[in-house]
């Protein structure tokens, strides 16, 4: 069994879409659908107790559309056909081999002819009782009537018989042909098989789509097997999951616990263009008065990373809300971590009286927050670099649920601690700085909680869907 997909699905508006190409000779591949229940998904995927694949469907229900056989037979539910695929050269079209000389060559193949003898009939023969006329010319044959209406019924019939549209191909018949072993010989018979020039793939092509209908949005977890066979996985597959009506952009490619991104990140771009431009006019005013100090210009440079990283947020997320492909958050993400390191680099420095109580800090203090700054720099890297290699989709839904998370809240508090203990150090030895300290802690104290409540209420909310 093979996981490959995720998605939280809105009830009445969840959709699903699939395209899978498999080779016939794998086997019945089926397309099973889990959803979040502790009896479904977690109780087959990564479970102590070792299951077997049959075991692992076991769970799902026939009734409730769960399982989706990828077969022919099936046709009506999987939206499946056979296909034929040259080997050799797939996108070449097929023709049959030409002898290489002298013989009796066959007549071309007719299809017309073949479907004549493949068409069946559900009228009776009857047998002629009166005696037949050899004398009888071929314009006596074509004043024969015919009934009109049983022709009609039997292509109706006909159009309802489910039949191998390959059969009249060249190709069918070298598969045929393939059934037989070379040298198959008998006591009066040695039949020997001709040589094929084509390697002749037959190809299930499925494609269909599906509804969600629950009580409330569910994580669904989108899964293919094949039970049945000792050959793996061999597939082609394009799926598209929504949660919308096709053009609409807030809903139609995002998963239930994305739709709030993009509002979100519409606001803060506008917040922080609105920022920036604050922080541009004083520099400018600072600069003119030689009041540019190294404290302002990493506030500034926090500022512009911020606002960078939030405007390609921006682009990749509006980009998956048109096209359904991404996202892609790997680059915005590198910039917003460095205006946060960038900003607490900030903190500690002011945090230690740094261009407010003294133009120069002690050499252990500058030695504490190289280190502490270092630090935190390569246990960030770290921890996204193991995200990005050990987050599984199929058991963490959120960056803060997996190891990786927990890890870099921890260094947040970590360095919220070290800003603390500074501030109190800094206050016990200039008193009289105390009217901007204090409110300064305060301040970066409600950031902080502000930041942990929307971590925690991110968790929650992925555990309320569950």
């Amino acid at each position: 069994m093979m996981p490959k997909f995720v998605f939280c699905f809105l009830s009445y508006h969840g959709r699903y879409q699939y395209e899978i190409e498999y080779e016939k000779r794998y086997g019945e591949v089926k397309l099973l659908l889990y959803y979040d229940d502790k009896k479904q998904w977690p109780a087959v995927y990564k479970t102590d107790k070792e299951l077997t694949c049959s075991e692992k469907i076991s769970v799902l229900s026939v009734l409730d559309n769960q399982i989706v056989p990828l077969t022919l037979k099936n046709h009506p539910y999987s939206g499946c056909q056979l296909l034929t695929q040259n080997g050799k050269d797939s996108g070449s079209e097929r023709r049959p081999p030409v002898p290489s000389g002298g013989g009796r060559t066959s007549p071309k193949d007719d299809p017309f002819t073949f479907d004549q003898f493949l068409k069946t009939t559900t009228t009776e023969s009857t047998v002629p009782t009166e005696p037949f006329d050899f004398n009888m010319t071929e314009s006596d044959f074509s004043t024969i009537e015919t009934n009109t209406s049983e022709f009609s019924d039997e292509r109706v019939l006909y159009s309802n018989v489910e039949f191998n549209s390959l059969e009249n191909t060249t190709d069918y018949k070298i598969f045929v042909e393939e059934l037989f072993h070379g040298n198959q010989e008998s006591s009066n018979v040695t039949r020997v098989r001709r040589a094929s020039k084509f390697d002749t793939k037959l190809v299930v092509s499925c494609s269909n789509h599906g509804t969600f209908t629950s009580s409330r949005q569910r994580w669904w977890y989108i899964a293919v097997s094949n039970c049945g066979s000792n050959k793996g996985l061999d597939i082609v597959y394009r799926f598209k999951m929504t949660n919308g009506e096709t053009g609409d952009f807030w809903h139609e490619h995002f998963s239930a616990d994305e739709m709030y991104i993009p509002p979100i990140l519409l606001i803060e771009a506008i917040a922080y263009t609105l920022l920036l431009l604050a922080v541009f006019l004083c520099a400018v005013e600072l600069k003119s008065r030689h009041l540019y100090h190294c404290t302002y210009r990493l506030f500034a440079l926090s500022v512009l990373l911020q606002w960078f990283g939030i405007l390609l947020l921006s682009v990749t997320w509006a980009k998956y809300a048109v096209s359904g492909f991404g996202p892609f958050p790997v680059f915005g993400g590198f910039f917003t971590s460095a205006s946060e390191i960038t900003f607490l680099l900030l903190l500690l420095l002011m945090a230690k009286g740094y261009t407010i109580t003294r133009a120069r800090l002690k050499t252990c203090a500058t030695v504490k927050i190289t280190v502490f700054t270092n630090l935190y720099v390569i246990v960030y890297i770290s921890l996204y670099i193991y995200q990005s290699e050990a987050f599984d989709p199929g058991e963490v839904l959120n960056l803060y649920e997996s190891p990786a998370g927990f890890g870099l809240a921890g260094l947040r508090c970590i360095g919220w601690g070290f800003f603390i203990y500074s501030c109190a150090a800094t206050i016990r030895k200039f008193t009289e700085k105390g009217p901007f300290y204090y409110p300064f802690t305060l301040l970066e104290q409600i950031k902080v909680s502000r930041t942990m409540c929307e971590q925690i209420t991110s968790v929650f909310r992925l555990l309320t869907m569950k």
